[in-house]
């Protein structure tokens, strides 16, 4: 999961004890389909933000990723 952080897009949390096996709740923004983080599936308090400018064209996105 931490591999899947980008520092340098981080907005809140990303603090994690390797110990105890916890990351804190993660907000990242400035996100493109490209990162790392939107080719995995995550299973961990972290949230990519992604923008758009309209609704029409990130529902079209969306339904081409899903059916690859």
């Amino acid at each position: 999961m931490l591999g899947l952080i980008d520092d340098t897009k981080l907005v809140a949390g990303g603090d994690s004890n390797a110990e105890g096996l916890k990351i804190a709740p993660t907000v990242m923004d400035d996100i493109s389909w490209d990162d790392k983080i939107m080719q995995e599936e995550i299973f961990g308090p972290i949230l990519p933000i992604l923008t758009y400018e309209k609704l029409d064209e990130i529902v079209e996105i969306i339904e081409n990723k899903s059916s690859n």
